[in-house]
């Protein structure tokens, strides 16, 4: 895994390389910056004892100096960490996806303390679909909603509501799920912030497959998931939005 920092001109101030070192692969997919200065970075590393991609999150100050790292293998085949935010609480929330059985993928919401510590229980989610994979969150209030993709045969873009409170069973802890059908036959919301007014904008990508590039999709709902307008965007190429503020 590999972190660096740059200041505002664009000068490396620090960069530093992680290593698990019972993995071929370890890489970082989101990173987020933690109120003591530090950051907390997930991704996922290659276990060699298991042929398998298990979860991997590592906490590191302000000059990149690891304080913490931990792991987590929630099934046997592929775990990732995909979206990563310090809550109002000084917890760290990731999400991401879980392959469980043979291509059933589910997301999950695991919390940790600023040590390291787990917060209650790790929540595996499927939203009532055959499929789902979360990429970023937010929190509103005593809430977090994920962003992803979900599918019980086309795919659509994604939206859950949940809990803060990871204490819950899993019934209460789960609050809703909205899915958003772009004009592709593939949709997905790579990212998510909270808009000044409390809504919510979504923005990813919406895919017609080899025949038809994919486009930037963009979706604006309320906090209850309802849509309130979208967009697509086409360059003319393979397009989509990674990241939205």
């Amino acid at each position: 895994m590999y972190l660096v920092r740059l200041n505002p001109l664009g000068d490396i101030e620090w960069e530093a390389r992680y290593i698990d070192t019972n993995s071929e692969t370890t890489k970082a997919l989101a990173v987020a910056a933690a109120s003591d200065g530090g950051f907390i970075a997930v991704g996922y590393t290659y276990d060699h004892d298991s042929s398998r991609d298990d979860i991997y999150m590592i906490k590191v100050d302000s000059g990149g100096v690891e304080l913490w790292d931990d792991f987590l293998g929630i099934d046997t085949e592929f775990d990732h960490a995909q979206g990563v935010i310090e809550d109002s609480d000084g917890n760290y929330v990731i999400t991401g996806f879980t392959r469980i059985g043979t291509g059933s993928d589910y997301s999950f919401v695991w919390k940790k303390s600023p040590s390291g510590a787990n917060v209650g229980s790790i929540h595996i989610l499927n939203g009532g679909a055959s499929r789902c994979n979360q990429n970023d969150l937010v929190q509103i209030g005593s809430s977090y909603y994920l962003a992803g993709w979900s599918a019980s045969g086309d795919g659509y873009a994604n939206l859950m509501k949940v809990s803060t409170d990871t204490s819950l069973s899993s019934a209460a802890f789960f609050g809703w799920e909205r899915t958003y059908d772009g004009p592709g036959y593939t949709d997905s919301a790579q990212a998510v912030v909270v808009t000044p007014e409390g809504g919510l904008l979504l923005a990813g990508v919406t895919d017609g497959g080899a025949s038809s590039p994919g486009d930037v999709y963009v979706v604006k709902t309320n906090a209850a998931g309802t849509v309130l307008w979208t967009m697509t965007v086409d360059k003319g190429g393979n397009d989509g939005a990674m990241d939205v503020f």
